[in-house]
């Protein structure tokens, strides 16, 4: 049967980080590896309660004063892989399938030797409307999203076949030494480096929680992004702007809250080993 790794770099993302395992351990991936980068929050403790009982892979990353720490675990992260794909997500994103799970999507795929990545698209979800943080989940807490053809859903997550990966190790989309498809199987073209060239949501959906509320939106910027090094001008780069252009609530999509039930339970089992 085909195998998959999902992959996260986290800084002080202490809140966020049970439901974000349980998430994605409830939709079946094989191993979940979590690359804790430098946090002065509970991360640490929490990631290593949770390999301590073999739930997760947690590996320390103390890199990032001059080079992307996101990147540099990607690289160890494809190094040390032991399954047959290897998925690079966010804290803030989660994988939405449409009628099917994760074996049945990737098991026609992986059976098609010349296809070496699968793109998923954004969604982008707003603030809900919501300005503080409140109790709850943030698959239950946003539910407002931005319409389909919002110009930022063009971006995408990628699954990556492993030992066919190039050189150059990108967030959104590596390099591949072969084709490039969709969840369906349908042929992906690029528009640009981590961006297709048309949007696609009807057989799955990357839920991009990006702003949460203004005030979540306010520790991520003081977090920084992870794609550049402590010395660059780009790593604080998010910004009120930022937020009013992705604060998007036109439509409302539920389609998380199908993971909701089990990812309750998984959190619950979970917070046995802490």
């Amino acid at each position: 049967m085909v195998t998959c790794t999902v992959c996260l770099i986290a800084k002080n993302e202490g809140p966020y980080l049970l439901e974000w395992i349980a998430y994605y351990r409830n939709i079946g991936f094989d191993k979940v590896v979590v690359y804790e980068n430098n946090s002065s929050d509970s991360s640490a403790s929490l990631l290593k309660a949770l390999a301590r009982s073999g739930q997760i892979i947690h590996r320390p990353w103390k890199l990032g004063a001059k080079e992307s720490p996101q990147i540099t675990a990607y690289v160890d992260a494809i190094g040390k892989a032991d399954t047959d794909w290897i998925f690079f997500v966010d804290c803030d994103e989660f994988l939405v399938l449409h009628n099917t799970t994760l074996k049945n999507m990737l098991a026609p795929i992986h059976a098609r030797s010349n296809v070496t990545a699968i793109g998923i698209n954004w969604r982008i979800f707003g603030s809900s409307h919501r300005s503080k943080w409140e109790p709850g989940l943030v698959i239950e807490r946003f539910t407002r999203a931005a319409a389909a053809d919002f110009p930022m859903n063009d971006h995408l997550k990628s699954f990556l076949r492993i030992g066919t990966i190039g050189p150059h190790i990108d967030m959104h989309m590596s390099d591949t030494n072969g084709q490039i498809v969709f969840a369906d199987g349908e042929e992906l073209t690029l528009l640009s480096r981590g961006r297709s060239n048309k949007i696609r949501l009807d057989c799955a959906q990357i839920n991009h929680y990006y702003t949460k509320t203004y005030e979540e939106y306010l520790v991520k910027a003081k977090r920084g992004q992870a794609g550049t090094g402590e010395n660059s001008d780009l790593k604080y780069w998010y910004n009120d702007d930022s937020f009013k252009l992705h604060d998007v609530n036109d439509v409302e999509d539920l389609s998380a809250l199908n993971y909701l039930d089990d990812t309750q339970l998984e959190i619950k089992r979970l917070r046995n080993f802490l």
